[in-house]
């Protein structure tokens, strides 16, 4: 083959190449010839042969189908036309934000398993990021909607008012929203510094999975409880304080509920329904007992914080 025809089937071979590369990124096209030049794809376009050329190509296509997951365009797509980042300003999250969460909520299995992978397969989104984000929305919301009438603000007033201590000459309902906002933010705090280090302790996941999938694992399961949390802090605003009072209650089995069902419907690919069952339920007890604890120690913390100290203290 003289020179002129191979540096024809070289050229035509990268030429090949190039779609495949495209969607492979959005990267400017400097990076892209950049990448079209890496070791396996000049193997592929300089063999000494059209018929080992193609061989080659053909082998690169293969092992590049085999490593994509699947729609893997559709993230390029929304990152070339710029949604991708503009939601991800907004809202913290992104497309692939959406996808976990939708996931997370009715084919939990599938996160599940990209938990196993170290860049989530590249179609999902970290837990514990999703989990900050719903968690940081939910104490949002809440300061915003405790208002008279819900039982977050009945609970403070009751204890405001039993308390025999100097309220420093503020008002009950002036208190009462310091509690709450120290509440909220201290919360926050004790509700990551419990389930952290219990996400790396508990193994309910099957034998020899590594500590940092336990984690993910464990957060992913918290996800779904709490985007379920923040649709019950907006639907209490609208019920009667008469039902408010009365659907604590109903509200934390659904969560218990969440977090059993997750669990259940996320191992299913790997364990046995029987198995699953009892992982499931102790999962779900332990997770709602951490995220009571949290709840309580954030509550007699700001307590103790805003009854203990004086204005401009």
């Amino acid at each position: 083959m003289g020179y002129g025809s191979f540096a024809k089937l070289e050229w035509d071979c990268l030429g090949a190449m190039w779609p495949a590369a495209r969607r492979r990124s959005s990267d400017t096209p400097k990076r892209l010839a950049a990448r079209l030049r890496d070791d396996r794809i000049f193997s592929a376009c300089r063999a000494p042969s059209p018929a080992a050329s193609l061989e080659a190509l053909q082998g690169t296509k293969m092992a590049e189908s085999e490593t994509k997951p699947a729609d893997y365009g559709e993230d390029d797509l929304t990152r070339a036309s710029g949604w991708d980042a503009l939601l991800d300003d907004v809202f913290g999250l992104n497309v692939r934000g959406f996808r976990t969460l939708w996931a997370s909520l009715f084919n939990p299995a599938k996160v599940f398993e990209a938990a196993h992978d170290p860049n989530w397969l590249g179609r999902y989104t970290p837990a514990i990021r999703l989990v900050f984000v719903i968690f940081a929305l939910t104490g949002s919301v809440q300061f915003l909607l405790a208002g008279e009438g819900t039982p977050m603000w009945q609970t403070v007033v009751d204890s405001v008012s039993a308390f025999e201590g100097d309220l420093y000459g503020r008002e009950v309902d002036a208190v009462v929203r310091e509690i709450l906002l120290a509440y909220f933010v201290l919360y926050a705090i004790a509700f990551f510094v419990l389930h952290i280090p219990m996400s790396l302790i508990v193994s309910a996941w099957g034998k020899g999975v590594p500590v940092a999938v336990r984690s993910r694992l464990y957060f992913s399961t918290l996800v779904p409880a709490t985007l379920i949390g923040l649709g019950l802090v907006i639907a209490q605003n609208a019920l009667t304080p008469e039902i408010n009072q009365t659907s604590s209650q109903i509200f934390m089995v659904l969560i218990i509920l969440a977090y059993t069902g997750t669990v259940f419907r996320g191992l299913a690919p790997r364990m046995p329904a029987g198995a699953r069952v009892w992982r499931a339920a102790v999962m779900g007890l332990l997770m709602i007992a951490v995220t009571a604890l949290a709840e309580f120690i954030g509550l007699i913390a700001a307590h103790i914080y805003v009854l203990g100290t004086p204005p401009g203290g």
